[in-house]
């Protein structure tokens, strides 16, 4: 009986572990004046290819940038200056977005793993949002 509750404890552990392997030390993500910085750490990357950088607005997540492996406990840095451009609904420059982040984790494998996403406020200013329209008329 104690054989089967230690085999049952031990199951349940390594599911545990095994269920997310992604160890982020640090992810975040903050408005930075008129853009984003994206900033983000990996304790282990064993067997990590690549990072891919994901941003949401009104809940359709679009690749933003791509950033290949550097060795455990390297630190990787992404500024989205294009996050204030337009809402990819009515393609209008907003004062305010709410914006999700994710890093989607490429194994040399060819598998993948989601971060936790990110969401945060983005202001605008009226500057930027006025330049933004005007190249928005010349795409």
């Amino acid at each position: 009986m104690n054989k089967i509750i230690y085999i049952s404890l031990f199951l349940i552990t390594a599911v545990t572990l095994l269920a997310s392997t992604l160890d982020f030390s640090r992810i975040n993500a903050r408005p930075e004046g008129d853009n984003v910085l994206v900033e983000w750490i990996l304790g282990s990357e064993a067997k990590v290819k690549s990072y891919e950088l994901y941003r949401a607005n009104n809940g359709i997540f679009t690749k933003i940038a791509e950033k290949e492996a550097k060795g455990d406990n390297s630190s990787y840095k992404h500024v989205d200056v294009e996050a204030f451009i337009k809402n990819s609904k009515n393609a209008q420059v907003q004062e305010k977005i709410d914006l999700k982040y994710k890093i989607k984790v490429r194994y040399d494998n060819g598998t993948s793993e989601d971060s936790e996403e990110i969401l945060i406020s983005h202001n605008v200013s009226s500057v930027k949002r006025t330049w933004g329209m005007i190249k928005e008329l010349f795409r």
